[in-house]
């Protein structure tokens, strides 16, 4: 049996996938799972034993020739007719779309046609051969109905992801083990997959004074490379704190960050992805939920979590 999940989302969504991803392991032994997202985010899928191959889709090489001075759709076409038939060469007998939206619905309903036949069994989007989307489950039914900009959600999308492939979690899908030896270290993530899901830097600054004024445990900024500059301007904000603040932002790949992570004493931060690591590796987190995120859909699951809703910056003292 030969199984392909399309998570084309961010990285935040391909890491509360890998519960799922688990699951349909644990439920499908012998299977071979493959999982398909965005080179961009193919880092966040590092790790996942549970997939036995990742595959990218070549999103630039596609659009590529659409970007230049005169359009060439027709290369664009044979690009992604070369790509589709390599998927419908694996000749898929499960797939699962845990991507809500109109282009992971065309790429399930063609990766899921092998030799003029359609596969066995499809959930999530994908669509009719007329083109009209097909949906074939409950909980996409659900997401379609009710999920969208401005509507309430109140289903985690982890357990969300879980329905729509047809699993059922446990604790072990969750687990990544914790070293006994934990630093005690408190992360801060200082930035977010968009800014309006974090705080500034002068907020941050506040908040670093204050752990140091209540903690003795050291102080480490995280972030990805394009967030090295909020880090370090919350670090010269705090020059006058000493020594114990590290700043690692730009400086750990994703498996240095998932040790950082599980061997600390807590994470704060607000929306993104390593909150979702911290999902995956037990440690307690802190979320700071501006409006534009929902936490009911992506709050942190580990134990001892706590979401802090807020509607701006200014609604939170940084003592509090």
């Amino acid at each position: 049996m030969k199984i392909l999940v399309l998570q084309l989302a961010r990285l935040g969504d391909i890491y509360q996938t890998w519960p799922a991803i688990r699951a349909l392991r644990r439920a499908h032994p012998s299977a071979e799972i493959h999982l398909l997202v965005r080179p961009r985010f193919r880092a966040a899928a590092e790790g996942l034993a549970a997939a036995d191959r990742v595959l990218a889709m070549p999103t630039s090489e596609i659009l590529a020739p659409l970007l230049e001075d005169h359009p060439a759709l027709d290369a664009a076409l044979d690009r992604m007719r070369t790509f589709m038939d390599g998927l419908r060469a694996e000749d898929y007998s499960k797939i699962v779309n845990l991507s809500f939206s109109p282009l992971s619905s065309y790429v399930a309903s063609a990766a899921g046609k092998s030799a003029g036949k359609s596969t066995r069994e499809t959930s999530g989007y994908s669509r009719h051969a007329d083109g009209a989307l097909a949906i074939a489950d409950d909980a996409s039914a659900y997401f379609f109905a009710q999920v969208g900009p401005g509507r309430g959600n109140r289903v985690h999308l982890s357990d969300l992801f879980a329905l729509v492939a047809g699993v059922a979690l446990t604790a072990d899908d969750w687990s990544c083990p914790r070293p006994a030896d934990g630093s005690g270290r408190i992360l801060i993530h200082v930035g977010a997959s968009e800014p309006s899901k974090t705080l500034s830097p002068d907020k941050w600054a506040g908040v670093v004074r204050a752990l140091i004024r209540q903690t003795d445990a050291p102080i480490v900024l995280i972030g990805s490379p394009a967030e090295a500059e909020t880090a370090r301007a919350v670090v010269e904000l705090v020059s006058d704190s000493g020594p114990r603040i590290v700043n690692l932002a730009g400086q750990t790949d994703v498996a240095e960050l998932f040790r950082e992570i599980a061997r600390a004493r807590l994470l704060i931060g607000g929306d993104s992805g390593p909150m979702q690591i911290a999902s995956l590796t037990g440690c307690p987190a802190l979320c700071l939920s501006l409006p534009t995120t929902s936490f009911w859909e992506t709050g942190p699951r580990s134990a001892g979590s706590r979401i802090f809703p807020l509607r701006d910056e200014a609604d939170i003292g940084s003592d509090a």
